[in-house]
């Protein structure tokens, strides 16, 4: 299964020596593994039985996979798959040991990272493209992420791509 949107690794880009949340980079292609498989699969998706964490997990991340542009809260991924918000917040602790906030956060961070790499639309339209809804709110957490500001990753980044096409 390949990812053709991991071009070079990250650490490369914000220069660290360790790429900053690597557990979340993991969980992030395990988790479009997953929507995927889901996606292609011939489950009937309307009927998902709600006693199958697995199952119940897969359902949450396929809604944030397909809706993460809109303002959508933890209440609204756990509608999704018909389970109480505690249940929500149980379910992705247990499985993904991060809560549902972090994960979207870092999802979207993810998707923004796509973006920069692979358009040149502005930060603020990728902003909002990723379903943040402050600028400021959305450099915070990309920070929080990936160690340095979503300009700072396109500077490292078209300096990176430079430095390779030279070499």
């Amino acid at each position: 299964f390949v990812f053709p949107y991991e071009k070079w690794p990250l650490t490369w880009v914000c220069q660290r020596s360790e790429p900053p949340f690597h557990e979340f980079q993991v969980r992030q292609i395990l988790t479009d593994f997953l929507c995927r498989l889901y996606q292609h699969s011939d489950l009937d998706h309307t009927h998902m039985n709600s006693s199958n964490d697995a199952s119940l997990l897969t359902t949450m991340l396929s809604y944030i996979n397909n809706n993460y542009r809109e303002d959508i809260s933890v209440d609204d991924i756990a509608k999704s798959a018909n389970v109480s918000l505690r249940q929500c917040y149980r379910e992705f602790k247990n499985q993904l040991q991060v809560s549902p906030n972090i994960y979207l956060n870092s999802f979207r961070v993810q998707q923004a990272c796509k973006l920069l790499t692979d358009s040149d639309i502005s930060i603020t339209e990728i902003c909002f493209a990723t379903g943040f809804t402050s600028c400021s709110y959305f450099s915070t957490k990309f920070k929080q992420v990936m160690g340095c500001s979503p300009l700072e990753f396109r500077k490292n980044l078209v300096s990176f791509v430079s430095l390779e096409n030279e070499g």
